[in-house]
C-alpha cells in the first residue's frame, strides 16, 4: 500500500509539472481547513505523545484554493514536524492578515536543519540525511508538491531553521 501511494505521488507530480492538472478552486476557510487536518493527525500525534497548538489570529481566513490540494499540503508539512524529532513533536501553527493573503506559521522543536538542506528541501527526491535511514521513509516527494501547489495557487513558502532548534515554515496563499 505504501509503495502504491508513493507511485501515485509521482504520477501525480509529473501531471502537476506538465501542467496537466487544473485546480479545483473554491470558496475556503483556511482556518476550518487547518482544524479538520488537525483533526485528522490527532491519532498519529497521541501515539507520538506530541501536540499541536492553533492559533487562528488572520481576521480574514477566507481565499479561493483547492480544497484537496491544500490540505495536502498542510498535512505534509505537520507530517514532518511529526517526524523530524527527537522527542514527543510539539507543533504550533498560527495564521494572520497579509496584505494581499493569508500567511499559516507552522512551527516545530524538531531537530531542524542545515542551511544545505534548507536551500534544497523543495526539490525533488531531495531527502535530509538523519542517522538511521529507516526512521524517517519516504522518497522525498512531500515539500516539492507543497511548493507546487502552493506555485499553483500564486503562493509561497519559505523556510527558517537551525540544527537542533527546530523549523518555522511560512505559508502564504493570496486571497483570490
Amino acid at each position: 500500500e505504501k509503495l502504491s501511494g508513493q507511485v501515485e505521488k509521482v504520477l501525480h507530480l509529473a501531471c502537476l509539472e506538465k501542467g496537466e492538472y487544473k485546480l479545483e478552486k473554491e470558496k475556503l476557510d483556511v482556518h476550518d481547513l487547518l482544524k479538520e487536518v488537525i483533526a485528522s493527525m490527532e491519532i498519529r500525534l497521541r501515539e507520538e505523545g506530541g501536540n499541536v497548538g492553533f492559533e487562528p489570529l488572520a481576521r480574514n481566513p477566507n481565499i479561493n484554493g483547492d480544497k484537496f490540494h491544500l490540505a495536502n499540503v498542510f498535512s505534509n508539512i505537520i507530517d514532518n514536524a511529526i517526524k523530524y524529532t527527537d522527542k514527543p513533536p510539539e507543533i504550533h501553527i498560527s495564521t494572520e492578515d497579509g496584505d494581499k493573503g493569508i500567511m499559516i506559521c507552522f512551527t516545530d522543536k524538531g531537530i531542524g536543519m542545515s542551511h544545505n538542506d534548507k536551500r534544497l528541501i523543495f526539490n525533488k527526491f531531495y531527502r535530509i540525511a538523519t542517522g538511521d535511514v529507516h526512521t524517517n521513509k519516504g522518497f522525498g516527494l512531500g515539500l516539492a508538491y507543497v511548493k507546487m501547489i502552493l506555485d499553483l495557487h500564486k503562493g509561497n513558502i519559505r523556510v527558517r531553521s537551525e540544527i537542533g532548534e527546530g523549523s518555522k515554515f511560512d505559508v502564504f496563499i493570496p486571497y483570490g
